[in-house]
Order: structure tokens, then sequence, then C-alpha cells
């Protein structure tokens, strides 16, 4: 079995995922199959300097960014991405996020200033 591993973070902020692909299950081929199900298959593969699975990484990690934002937790998070459009069965098994971390949103800690 070979994982490859991804740390995939948005520039100048506390948010950032790990995500794991085994190629063994996802194919080099699949993975071509994954990034070019949307547009702009071929600006991702070259900003992941023509590494499919990093493109791969990437488009998962979108859909992770997404749902964590949105409340999900790991499990759950996991379950969109495999349920989402584009993602084949082999998904459920083949792509993993293994950690994360993301702001925390709770109203409790907003700041917030009355305007005039």
């Amino acid at each position: 079995m070979t994982i490859k591993k991804y740390d995939i973070s948005i520039p100048d902020n506390d948010i950032w995922v790990v995500v794991s692909i085994d190629t063994d299950i996802i194919t080099e081929e699949l993975a071509e199959e994954i990034n070019n199900f949307w547009t702009s298959a071929n600006e991702i593969l070259d900003a992941s300097d023509d590494d499919i699975y990093q493109a791969v990484a990437r488009r998962a990690s979108q859909n992770f960014f997404i749902s964590l934002l949105n409340g999900y937790n790991e499990y759950s998070a996991h379950e969109e991405l495999c349920e989402a459009e584009g993602w084949p069965p082999e998904t459920k098994e083949g792509i993993k996020l293994i950690s994360y971390a993301i702001p925390d949103f709770s109203a409790y800690y907003f700041d917030v200033r009355e305007l005039d």
C-alpha cells in the first residue's frame, strides 16, 4: 500500500487540513478522472506541479474546508465528500481527512462594536 499525504492550508489563515490518498485505490487514471471532472483541471494540475495526486488532494480539501467550516466533524466531512458529485465510490477508502484546524466561529468569541 502506498499512501501519499498532503498538508493543505489557506495562506495567512489558521485553516489547514492533512489529506491522505491511497494510490493502490485511487490509481493515477482514477485521479485524472477525478481532476478532469471539473473545470480548470489543467490549472489545478499546473498549481500542483503536475502531481495528479496533489491535484486530487486540493480538490478534496476544498470540500473538506467547506464542510468543516459549516460545522461538520471529521467523519461527516469525509461522508460529504464521498457523496458529492464527481467523487467515485473508491473515494470512501482511498481518501482520508487525517487532521485539520479551523478557527472557532462560536459567537461568544466574536469582536463586536456598534457603529454610528
